[in-house]
């Protein structure tokens, strides 16, 4: 049915429909209309605008502007606003020109290694920051940056621990001067060259002050209170019969020559003591002697630190010693000898960390790697061979004459040979015995004259004289044989040692 209200210019349709025709508006579940609303709805549902894919919105004709739809695929209300379609959540009023409320968690990724930063308007490096920097430190920092302040750079990371970072102090102020550390084990560490500033008016530098008295729960690593330490005192409990705590450097004056002794309660002769003697020697020292053990020691500081013992050698234990000064000595005093207390078959004596052979002086002491490659291997002869050829006192090989000659010949016939020395066949047979010995002789290098000035290697092995003699091994089995002299017309075959 519809009926039209001359008074109010108003048509009415049945199930609450007016229409107005002087202010063309229209209201739907109401009888009424609202003069600053074109259309008007009431009752008990909602509002459903045109519902469309992004397809179907894109194919409406000229959009107006201000035209809004409900997108199903991106499931967000959007309107057009002239150009293009945007979604009705990023309208102008956002975070950075407007107040608003956030409804519901919302997730800012930020690239690991970069910075999210908050800006001063006056001063483009005054800012605040969030880092995230997993992949080089494992850190999560939220901080800031006082440019106006000398550059001043604070921050709080977060890793296995909260750290505090700042670069120009920590101050903490609140309402009720108070901060506390709730957690059952919390603890207040400070790095080195820290210290507590009172920064309040001289005359109220109280320092740290506890807000009670809990010296009835204090323990060996308690800091205590003043008043703890004057009740000490004033019970005259002291270093003799009670633990205790030094508050502040104390001075204890000991007569020039004199000694502090610290002594066992159970032997006097057993102590350990302070001495100072300037007087005479310019001494200053610490020491102890041992009644029970029979042994004394001390350590003097003087122009040198010295450390002296007495009746007992003087043990290092740890697993390395480090001469740190660019000109440290180790000084050796006469009579002394380092001895190697480890097992039988690791005894290895002194021992360098690397091979420092290439630097070597003079006045180095070298290691048993070097004296190897410098004398041949260093090894002890395992054979002892003799040439096929012979030759008297006068050795020729390849152009080389006398010793080099003789070397020459070994290394021709038996590769890594060379003549051989009296001591290297005695020290030969001492390891090995003279099992393979038939009784043949050779020539061997006995070196400087013997009994005459003419028994001299056949002069170096370059002379064949009958009036020169040499030295050549009897090679016999059982004992080894045993070393001649011969006129060096003689020829022989010549001994080499491998």
């Amino acid at each position: 049915m519809v009926v039209y209200d001359a008074a109010d210019d108003l048509v009415h349709y049945t199930n609450n429909f007016t229409v107005s025709n002087v202010s063309a508006r229209a209201a739907i579940g109401t009888n009424g209309i609202e003069d600053s609303a074109v259309l008007l709805l009431e009752g008990n549902g909602g509002f459903l605008m045109p519902r469309m894919t992004t397809l179907m919105r894109n194919a409406i004709g000229s959009p107006a502007t201000g035209l809004q739809i409900y997108n199903t695929q991106t499931q967000q209300f959007e309107y057009y606003n002239g150009v293009t379609w945007v979604p009705v959540s990023a309208s102008a009023n956002t975070l950075y020109t407007a107040d608003g409320s956030i409804a519901a968690n919302r997730n800012v990724t930020i690239n690991d290694g970069n910075y999210l930063r908050f800006r001063d308007q006056q001063d483009d490096q005054n800012y605040l920051y969030f880092l995230t920097d997993y992949t080089n430190n494992n850190n999560l920092m939220i901080g800031g940056f006082n440019n106006t302040e000398g550059g001043m750079n604070h921050y709080i990371e977060f890793k296995d621990n909260l750290n505090i970072h700042s670069e120009g102090g920590i101050e903490i102020s609140t309402p009720t001067n108070q901060t506390d550390i709730m957690s059952s084990n919390s603890s207040l560490q400070i790095g080195g060259n820290n210290w507590f500033y009172d920064g309040r008016p001289v005359g109220s530098r109280t320092g740290l002050v506890y807000a009670d008295d809990y010296s009835a729960d204090f323990v060996d690593r308690s800091l205590v209170d003043k008043a703890y330490v004057d009740s000490i005192a004033g019970a005259g409990l002291n270093i003799y019969n009670s633990d205790g705590m030094l508050v502040d450097t104390r001075l204890v004056t000991i007569t020039d020559g004199v000694e502090l002794r610290f002594i066992d309660e159970f032997n006097a002769n057993n102590y350990l003591a302070l001495r100072t003697d300037y007087s005479s020697g310019g001494q200053l020292r610490l020491s102890g002697n041992n009644d029970s053990q029979g042994a004394s020691g001390y350590i003097e500081f003087g122009d040198s630190l010295y450390v002296v013992a007495n009746g007992v050698p003087v043990q290092v234990e740890g697993q390395q010693i480090t001469l740190l000064g660019n000109n440290s000595n180790l000084t050796v005093g006469e009579s002394n000898t380092f001895t190697d207390y480890r097992a039988a078959g690791s005894r290895h004596g002194l021992q360098y960390a690397f091979d420092y052979s290439s630097d070597f002086t003079a006045r180095s002491l070298v290691d048993k790697a070097y004296v190897d490659s410098v004398v041949g291997g260093g090894a002890a002869v395992t054979e002892v061979l003799l040439t096929s050829a012979t030759t008297d006192g006068s050795f020729s090989s390849s152009g080389y004459v006398g010793y080099e000659a003789a070397n020459d010949m070994c290394e021709n016939e038996y590769p890594g040979s060379f003549f051989c020395r009296t001591d290297e066949i005695i020290q030969f047979i001492r390891i090995n015995g003279s099992t393979g010995f038939t009784g043949l002789t050779a020539w061997i290098a006995e070196g400087p004259p013997g009994y005459t000035s003419n028994s001299n290697d056949c002069n170096g092995w370059t002379d064949n004289l009958d009036t020169k003699l040499g030295a050549f091994w009897q090679f016999t089995n059982p004992g080894g044989g045993m070393g001649w002299l011969t006129n060096c017309a003689v020829s022989k075959p010549v001994a080499c040692c491998r």
